[in-house]
Order: structure tokens, then C-alpha cells, then sequence
């Protein structure tokens, strides 16, 4: 489940799909003709996305729909960059939603007989120390998110906060794991964390004897006839790649990843992510199968969903639903398969903004909760002395957040994150800016900052400062 403040590499947050509003997409009734309920559906979600670029929430928004007649539909608003619209060939950031690769790549080595799901990940990295507790960490307990490893390894604070993972190689992961002990049993609690599919990509790419990439490249995006995909960024791809946008909306260079690749460093473009949905949604063949694998619902994830390998599951208006988030420091991104009305949705925005998930879900379903346009809020400017008063680490639950003073504002970063820029509304009240979330600074009597109270999703928690 999302942690506070956790705006990159998309920990997840499930949107429940319940019921099945009057006009919810039912498909088409012959090859493309829509439905009136799927002409509801897509003008619902034309209608979302731009008011959402119109307002500013998103330099630019690309969705695309596949329909189950195999037509699809593309919608396209904003600016990708020095004046240029979006397309369907307009080459995204797509973060977390790589962890879905990652986990088709698996289930695919597995159908080959290449490893088992059980297999311990130590026995694919030979010298490697894979930490223990209660039981050897297995392939399928990095896919599920069940390995006990962290979210993000401690080294990611040390590197550009513009580019967080660049720095990070599987030397300084191996050295994390020669002295890392699990929190907790292996194959137990859901935790989501880059760091277990990070390793599962350098265990998989180390047992097929080729790059992570190379690995994704030969046996999906190849086989799949998505050419305009992948790590490395093309020529071909270079033309039209969109400028990504931090939470305060400045431009973020292009993501660069090493060991933690096979978490969050895939590229695409919604025309080639909508032959990806159409191969999730069923087909013939060894590469169906292992897809159909990795959707398949494997333990709890939370209230109200379950996960595969990577994918998580929700019930939808007529049965589950499988879909992954994805989040960089400058995109966000969104995909859901519908397996039981043969519809798919995929939806980007070239921003860190959280404005994808809400519009995806609530195309399958209209009963599905958009999330409310963030309050206008005006900031002031507070002097030096006051915001230093703020400066330090605070205790969150299962998280550290540390708080720095720029010029004019302070700076929250989580633990293992990027850092936010925090605007001050009055002298205790801090806002966010791109995401719906406040922070109040608590004092004692005597005027001493003793914690912090994080206002997000509906929620109020409270952190301490550290002594």
C-alpha cells in the first residue's frame, strides 16, 4: 500500500472496482462498433484526462483503450515538450509497470523448465549472500512481493535527486545483501519493494546469460512487435520522448537505472503498451500462457487485493481485474486488463502528479471514485529563522522523513526517495505541491517543533521528531 509521501517508483494503492454501473463498457457488438455503454465509457475518460491537462495537473496525458473486438481507441492532450502534441507514438516513462515485464520474463523461464517458481533466488547468483529469515528468499516471493527487503536500498539517498537509482549497481546491491536482514519471514506479509524486483531482474538476467534488457527485449518486446520500447533510448525513440515533470513541475532529466532495472526502467509508447494489453488478454502460445500465469492472484495484498506475479487483482463489474501503477520522478502511468469483458485500459501523464490511476479505473467502472482536484493554496513566505525551526529527521510509521530548508521552503524526503518541496500556507501548515497532501508541524508548550502530522488520501498520521 502506499507509504506517506511516496511519489516515485509508485508504491501501489488499490482503487476498489465494485459494482456495475448502468454504464459501464461492455465491448462492442461487431467488429468496430462500439456499444453505447463503451461510447459512455471512453467519452468519460476523454473528459477526465482533459480536464485534468486543461487544469494544469499534467503537462500532458495520453490514454489508450482496447476494445474486445480487438479495435482500440487513443486520446491525446497537452504538450510533450517544446510545443509538441502527444501521440499514440509518444515515448513515456512507464516506472513500476516494468515490474510486470519483469514477472511475464519469469513466469516465461519458468514454462521453459530454465527455473522454478520456488527456486531460491541464491541458487541463480552464485557467491551472492541472500539473507534469510525463516527460509531461503524464492523467485516467487520477490514476484509477489513477499521477500522481507526493504523498498528501496539506503544508497539511493546519496545519489541525484533528479535521478535516483542511476547510481545504484549490483556491486552496492550485493554489499546491501552481504549485511541486510530481512524484517520479517520470507513469503509472509505483502511488502512492496523495488530493491526484491531489482534482484529479481539481476537473477534473471544472470541465469539467461544476457543484460536485463536484452532479457525483456528477446522474450516480450521482440515477439510482441513493440519496437518502440525498452531501457535504452533510440533514435527513433529520442524523436519523440516526452519531457517528464517533477512535483513542482520543473523539467527531470531522462531515468537511468542500473541494478534496479527490472523494477522501473522501461520506456514505451501507448501504441506498443496496448499490443502488450492485447497479449495479456489471452492469445495461444507459451508466452499467453506465462501471462495468464503472472495474472493469476497468488496471496493477499492488502484489503480488498490480492497480487500475482507483480500484477495485483481486484474484483471488477464482472470478475477480476489485473492492473499495475507506475511512477518516476517525472511520469506517472497506469495499466488494467480486464480479462472477463476482453477491455483494456493504459494511461500516462508526463508529470509526477498522481492523476492516472482514478481515470483508468473509473473507465472500467463509472463507480470507481475519481480522486478530487487538489485544493488551490497559496504560499507565503516565511523567514529563515522560521524554517529552520522545522529542520530534522521525524519517526512515520515505516518510514524516516528528513527535513531540510531551501531558500524560500522547506524540503521533505522520505527515506529512500527523492526530495518534495514543501510550500508554507502559515507558520505550522505546509502544502505539497502536484499531490494532494499538507504537512502541520506540532509544538510543545514551550514552542519546541516536537513532530509532524501528514495529511493524505483521507488519512492523518503522525510522525515524531527524532532527538
Amino acid at each position: 500500500m502506499n507509504r506517506p509521501l511516496s511519489l516515485i517508483l509508485a508504491g501501489i494503492a488499490a482503487i476498489a472496482i465494485t459494482g456495475c454501473g448502468d454504464d459501464a463498457p461492455s465491448g462492442t457488438t461487431r467488429a468496430g462498433e462500439m456499444t453505447p455503454e463503451t461510447r459512455i465509457a471512453i467519452d468519460r475518460l476523454e473528459t477526465n484526462l482533459r480536464e485534468r491537462v486543461a487544469a494544469g495537473r499534467a503537462p500532458a496525458m495520453v490514454a489508450g483503450v482496447l476494445l474486445p473486438d480487438g479495435t482500440t481507441r487513443v486520446i491525446a492532450a497537452g504538450d510533450i515538450g517544446d510545443g509538441r502534441a502527444p501521440d499514440a507514438d509518444t515515448v513515456f516513462e512507464i516506472g513500476s509497470i516494468t515490474k510486470t515485464f519483469t514477472a511475464t520474463a519469469l513466469a516465461d523461464m519458468a514454462a521453459r523448465g530454465e527455473v522454478a517458481l520456488d527456486d531460491p533466488v541464491g541458487g541463480l547468483l552464485p557467491g551472492w549472500r541472500i539473507p534469510e529469515r525463516g527460509g531461503p528468499i524464492r523467485l516467487v516471493d520477490l514476484a509477489t512481493q513477499s521477500s522481507g527487503l526493504p523498498r528501496e536500498l539506503p544508497d539511493i539517498a546519496t545519489g541525484d535527486p533528479g535521478n535516483p537509482w542511476a547510481h545504484i549497481t549490483p556491486a552496492q546491491m550485493r554489499a546491501f545483501l552481504d549485511t541486510h536482514g530481512p524484517a520479517r519471514a520470507q513469503g509472509g506479509a505483502y511488502e512492496y519493494s523495488n530493491v526484491g524486483y531489482g534482484l529479481l531482474g539481476v537473477a534473471l538476467a544472470t541465469r539467461s546469460g544476457v543484460t536485463y534488457e536484452r532479457l525483456v527485449r528477446d522474450r516480450i518486446l521482440t515477439p510482441l512487435g513493440m519496437a518502440d520500447s525498452g531501457i535504452d533510448i533510440t533514435p527513433r525513440m529520442r524523436e519523440r520522448l516526452a519531457v517528464g515533470h517533477d512535483v513542482a513541475g520543473e523539467p527531470t532529466p531522462p531515468l537511468v537505472m542500473d541494478a534496479i532495472a527490472g523494477a522501473g526502467a522501461l520506456r514505451s509508447t501507448t501504441a506498443d503498451m496496448l499490443r502488450y494489453a492485447a497479449a495479456n488478454l489471452g492469445g495461444d502460445g507459451r508466452l499467453a500462457g506465462a501471462m495468464r500465469d503472472a495474472q493469476t492472484s497468488r496471496r493477499d495484498a492488502g484489503p480488498g487485493m490480492r497480487i500475482g506475479l507483480a500484477w495485483h487483482v481486484v474484483e471488477g463489474p464482472a470478475g477480476d481485474v489485473a492492473w499495475h501503477n507506475g511512477g518516476t520522478i517525472g511520469f506517472r502511468s497506469f495499466i488494467a486488463i480486464d480479462r472477463a469483458r476482453g477491455l483494456a485500459v493504459v494511461v500516462w501523464a508526463n508529470a509526477a502528479a498522481d492523476v492516472t490511476d482514478d481515470i483508468g479505473f473509473n473507465f472500467l467502472d463509472p463507480g470507481a471514485p475519481l480522486a478530487p482536484a487538489p485544493v488551490e493554496r497559496t504560499a507565503i513566505r516565511l523567514p529563515a529563522e522560521v524554517l529552520e525551526r522545522y529542520v530534522g529527521v521525524y519517526e512515520l510509521p515505516g518510514m524516516r522523513v528528513t527535513i531540510t530548508r531551501g531558500p524560500e521552503h522547506l524540503i521533505a524526503t522520505p527515506e529512500g526517495q527523492g526530495p518534495v518541496p514543501l510550500y508554507a500556507e502559515t507558520t505550522t501548515e505546509f502544502f505539497l505541491t502536484a499531490v494532494d497532501a499538507q504537512v502541520t508541524f506540532r509544538t510543545a508548550p514551550d514552542g519546541r517543533v516536537i513532530g509532524l502530522t501528514l495529511h493524505q488520501n483521507g488519512a492523518d498520521v503522525n510522525g515524531n521528531r527524532v532527538p
